[in-house]
């Protein structure tokens, strides 16, 4: 009757060891997942109670000032470079850029009228500066002449008048044509007036087109 006991007790150890090795095998696989589980949630999903959240923001402003009239985009949609943002206002802007442009076709208009000036003025001194030839001409002609009683004195003395006439017509003539020449304005070969309202042109227009931001 020995040795079925020695059998049944050796079964009994056998599932024992089964048993052990079995529920040794599930709390290590169980040690596994669980420690698997956690590195997700703490590593992989990250949860905290006091957390802050950093997102890169950039500041826009335009150059001018003025209402914002046209807001084509949404809060963080993407945008390309090139991309309209926002408008400003650019009514005023674009009234300045218009007023900037006709003052300089005024200038320009003004311009041709003083060169017409300088032109005409020119012309005036040339004939004065003839006037003045003549009559010294013909002073230094008739002068011998009074001697052999050819001519009068009052001959003498009225064209010593008419000589002292045209001499005052070219001085006058010739401040005419000078102040023509400072009204026009020019400083080497460029009008500095042009020169002026092309720049306030330039700066209306660099105004107006800041009306329109675009990203960059």
């Amino acid at each position: 009757m020995a040795q079925p006991a020695k059998t049944a007790a050796s079964r009994r150890r056998w599932v024992v060891r089964i048993l052990g090795r079995t529920l040794s095998g599930a709390l290590i696989f169980g040690a596994i997942f669980l420690g698997w589980y956690i590195y997700g949630i703490y590593y992989t999903n990250p949860r905290t109670d006091d957390a802050y959240i950093h997102a890169d923001t950039a500041a826009m402003a335009a150059h001018v000032s003025g209402q914002i009239v046209n807001l084509p985009i949404k809060d963080d949609q993407p945008v390309r470079k090139g991309q309209l943002l926002f408008v400003v206002d650019p009514r005023p802007y674009k009234l300045a850029l218009d007023v900037a442009r006709t003052k300089l076709k005024l200038t320009q208009i003004e311009i041709k009228t003083l060169e017409d000036s300088i032109n005409s003025a020119r012309a005036q001194l040339a004939a004065r500066q003839v006037e003045s030839a003549n009559a010294r001409q013909y002073l230094q002609r008739i002068i011998p002449l009074q001697k052999k009683d050819f001519v009068t004195e009052n001959d003498v003395v009225e064209a010593r008048n008419k000589l002292r006439a045209s001499d005052a017509g070219v001085l006058s003539a010739n401040s005419e044509l000078e102040k023509a020449k400072d009204g026009l304005g020019i400083l080497g070969d460029v009008n500095q007036r042009v020169h002026a309202a092309q720049e306030a042109i330039e700066d209306a227009q660099l105004n107006y087109d800041y009306c329109f931001v675009c990203a960059v």
